[in-house]
């Protein structure tokens, strides 16, 4: 049986791109991909190569009834993402920030699933902070995101550019990542 990797990811092409290279990279090993965004990620998700793509409740809010209603759609986004899931036979789930990661590592935690976050920015994340201490393991594109990390969890992974690079000269790309 195939294996089935869940990548949830923010609603902006700062979390989906680092996504989508590691997507890529786990379908190229044989990996079945799902994408767990909201709807603004579905925006930014034209290229991903996901099998199946799950649209979860997420929200942030400010004052005691932004956070009571945010807490209520997270809790729904949860059960969303439980439910498909146990559906898709869920490996393991991979969250790489912004508020839609929230629900489906929330439920991959609570039905004891491997978890990790990849925090591609110097400094975690909202959502990465949060969570970071309770994942299985957090990875991060710069030395800096470890700060508020589980202990001894932590690696660094680098920042897959690649995009940068494609459709143009070798030297352009090059110059763009040097």
């Amino acid at each position: 049986m195939t294996k089935v990797c869940v990548v949830a990811a923010g609603g902006t092409g700062g979390h989906l791109f680092p996504a989508q290279a590691l997507a890529e990279e786990m379908a190229r090993r044989g990996w079945r991909i799902v994408l767990a965004t909201d709807r603004r990620g579905q925006a930014f998700a034209e290229h991903f190569p996901a099998d199946e793509r799950l649209a979860l409740d997420s929200a942030t809010g400010s004052g005691p009834i932004g956070l009571l209603k945010a807490g209520v759609k997270i809790a729904i986004g949860v059960a969303q993402a439980r439910k498909a899931f146990r559906r898709l036979e869920a490996s393991v789930v991979v969250g790489f920030g912004g508020y839609p990661s929230a629900p489906s590592l929330l439920a991959a935690m609570s039905m004891g699933l491997p978890t990790l976050i990849h925090e591609q920015n110097a400094v975690l994340g909202r959502t990465n902070r949060l969570l970071a201490g309770r994942v299985g393991t957090v990875a991060r594109g710069a030395a800096q995101a470890a700060e508020g990390g589980a202990a001894g969890t932590a690696g660094v992974s680098g920042r897959r550019r690649r995009h940068l690079c494609r459709g143009g000269r070798r030297g352009r790309g090059r110059a763009l990542l040097f």
